[in-house]
């Protein structure tokens, strides 16, 4: 298993955390965790399912999904 997590300030002073392993057991707990905390999380995922899953988790908005293989290198930057 496997997290990064990647913290930045917004201009509107609400940090943003990009989490990989977002969908995880502990990685959905952190995700729910760092959104009570008014973080705004960026989370690549391939697995639509767990989309839906994370956005009942969350306040609206608080989740933002980037669709991502890491077996395809072409998409890869």
């Amino acid at each position: 298993m496997y997290f990064h997590i990647t913290i930045l300030n917004t201009m509107n002073n609400y940090p943003i955390a990009t989490i990989l392993g977002g969908g995880g057991f502990i990685g959905r707990y952190l995700v729910r965790k760092m959104t009570e905390r008014n973080y705004q999380c960026i989370i690549p995922t391939r697995n639509a399912y767990l989309k839906g899953y994370l956005k009942t988790q969350a306040p609206p908005g608080a989740i933002e999904f980037i669709d991502f293989n890491p077996k395809d290198f072409s998409k890869i930057k």
